[in-house]
């Protein structure tokens, strides 16, 4: 019954984190005008999201993950690419999100779904993937490619 009542609460983490990003533009629209636009904060979202996706079928297709003795969490892929995208635009959030993002994978790992170490690979690459789609996304990419 328990792990039931777990695998239903981490199945609606990601939901949650899709619906705030959604109804994200109208809680702080004051982030969203120095930033772009709605439109282009979902764009950009929904950008990181197909990273994740694309990653997945690459592991799939070529064993990345599995080539270092890993697995590659989808599941967090996906929350981290939805709280990193909200936290380009208001960084207070990570606050909040981050520890959502911890108690979502130390529950990945209590069900036996992902390792830790699967969990933060996957992390890593999609944070930062998505950062760098948030900074190019509003012009202050810049200086970002200029330094690479």
């Amino acid at each position: 019954m328990l792990y039931e009542t777990l695998d239903t609460v981490a199945d609606a983490v990601n939901l949650a984190l899709a619906l705030l990003a959604l109804v994200f533009p109208w809680l702080d629209r004051e982030a969203i005008r120095k930033r772009g636009s709605r439109w282009s904060f979902w764009m950009r979202t929904l950008l990181s999201l197909a990273v994740v996706y694309v990653l997945m079928f690459a592991d799939e297709r070529f064993r990345l993950w599995p080539a270092l003795g890993l697995d590659y969490s989808t599941h967090t892929g996906f929350a981290v690419a939805i709280i990193t995208s909200l936290g380009a635009m208001i960084r207070r959030w990570l606050f909040l999100l981050v520890p959502v993002v911890v108690a979502y994978a130390a529950l990945m790992i209590y069900l036996g779904y992902h390792s830790l170490l699967d969990i933060l690979t996957t992390a890593l690459v999609i944070a930062s993937a998505t950062w760098l789609i948030h900074r190019i996304g509003t012009g202050r990419g810049a200086e970002v490619t200029r330094s690479l």
